[in-house]
């Protein structure tokens, strides 16, 4: 009976583990499932109801928290914070008059928010180190810049469901693109909806790998964080 505990229990935290690096890895894709809206005739993405595939991965690893041993967080603090959450979903529900449209968009935002907060405060109470985050956040940035340098030599976004991806072509009114003359020129899109947010992305997982690099154990390691 012990050893069948163990086993179970083994099984769970192997999980865990995998399933949270997965959660970081596939963060920035955009693979969902998701019903149109349109806004005065226009597509309308703030209103469309996705259901991204990352958001089940991240659901299995709140779900397997319940599991790991656990860091105690004050009630107090969770009382307070699960009370702002309140007022502010409410205060945002209020302000959409509750016209369908908008509390789609609304329940939209509050649904990733609320995924996101569960999900680290799931990693916080299983005790795993900034370090760990830090290393799969910029592994999952790898094939995302990748997929950018390819993008910019090839000056087109070759769309894709299965990743979550839409065409763009440079020669087409509204892609991202930098003029100059006669020429327009496709910014890099990565597997990102907008150029501006693989941007950000890179710009935080750059100064996370100077972090990484800088606080090495080894000199290798602190190489390979700063060739990334």
């Amino acid at each position: 009976m012990q050893t069948e505990r163990y086993r179970k229990q083994n099984f769970l935290n192997t999980t865990f583990e995998i399933l949270w690096r997965l959660s970081i890895f596939l963060l920035p894709w955009q693979t969902r499932w998701f019903q149109g809206a349109k806004l005065g005739g226009w597509n309308w993405e703030q209103g469309s109801a996705s259901v991204y595939a990352s958001w089940l991965l991240i659901m299995s690893v709140v779900i397997l928290g319940f599991w790991q041993k656990r860091k105690k967080i004050s009630p107090i603090l969770t009382l307070k914070i699960s009370g702002a959450m309140f007022v502010f979903v409410a205060i945002s529900i209020l302000a959409s008059n509750f016209e369908d449209r908008a509390l789609i968009a609304i329940i939209q935002w509050w649904l990733q928010v609320s995924l996101l907060f569960f999900f680290a405060l799931t990693i916080y109470q299983a005790g795993i180190s900034v370090k760990k985050l830090a290393f799969w956040f910029i592994l999952s940035l790898i094939p995302q810049i990748l997929l950018g340098f390819w993008q910019y030599y090839e000056q087109l976004v070759v769309g894709s469901k299965w990743l979550g991806i839409a065409a763009q072509l440079p020669e087409n009114q509204g892609v991202s693109v930098i003029e100059h003359g006669l020429f327009r020129v496709l910014r890099i899109y990565g597997g990102f909806p907008h150029p501006n947010i693989f941007g950000g992305w890179v710009a935080i997982g750059f100064i996370v790998s100077l972090w990484l690099a800088a606080t090495a154990v080894s000199k290798w390691r602190a190489l390979s964080f700063s060739l990334i």
